[in-house]
């Protein structure tokens, strides 16, 4: 059975940095977003040491700790129990609610960047070229056969064409 260390010292980092969150996200929130940053810091730097730091990880590490974070912030600061004689009141708070959002939204956006696949319709098509390349003389190439498929302007052969001998069908 093979163990590889780097992952389980990687895993360890993340769950030590997310009990410091959880266990600090109800005292004071600064602490427990700074134990969450420092968690991230010490991810990549521990990675980037050991050269296996991937992009994608990283989003998807950063998604991951946005959606526990927020709902964790939804659940502690968005959402209030409110006991009564005739049983339990849920008051909503819109500042938690709106923290909670944001911290969601945000964690989301490098993740679906990363992943999302841009396909431009036809007239969109556009090549990019920079102002600072050098202008070199064009030099003429020896004009090659070409083979040109889907062109519009095209017409049946007749039977004396094609008996002819003067085309190629390939």
């Amino acid at each position: 059975m093979k163990i590889d260390l780097n992952k389980i010292i990687s895993a360890t980092i993340l769950i030590i940095g997310h009990t410091f969150f959880f266990l600090n996200v109800s005292q004071d929130i600064a602490y427990s977003v700074i134990a969450v940053l420092a968690t991230f810091i010490g991810w990549i730097i521990w990675n980037k040491i050991t050269d296996t730091l991937e992009l994608s990880s990283l989003f998807l590490l950063i998604a991951i700790s946005g959606i526990i974070i927020s709902i964790t912030t939804f659940l502690v600061y968005g959402v209030e129990p409110i006991g009564t004689r005739k049983g339990t009141l849920i008051h909503f708070h819109s500042t938690g609610i709106a923290v909670a959002l944001g911290i969601f939204f945000i964690a989301l956006i490098p993740y679906v960047i990363f992943n999302l696949k841009f396909k431009l319709p036809k007239p969109f098509n556009v090549t990019f070229t920079s102002g600072f390349q050098n202008k070199k003389p064009s030099v003429k190439k020896e004009a090659t056969d070409k083979y040109v498929v889907g062109d519009a302007n095209w017409e049946l052969a007749s039977e004396e064409e094609v008996s002819s001998g003067d085309y190629n069908i390939e």
